[in-house]
């Protein structure tokens, strides 16, 4: 019974957010033309410092 409640709540979250669903590929396929644009032409590592300049709490995570 509880999992016929929890999936029923779960559907009806995941109707609500179907509509952001073309956002989001749209958006993440231009992140991954990016980063590919990024490599390819050797700018990977600026990037990425700059981006541990101005978020050094990332350097801890990993």
């Amino acid at each position: 019974m509880a999992v016929v409640l929890f999936l029923s709540g779960f559907v009806a979250r995941l109707r609500t957010l179907r509509w952001l669903g073309r956002t989001l590929q749209v958006v993440g396929g231009g992140v991954m033309v990016a980063i590919g644009l990024l490599m390819v032409t050797d700018r990977m590592t600026d990037v990425a410092s700059l981006i541990m300049e101005a978020f050094p709490a990332l350097a801890r995570i990993g």
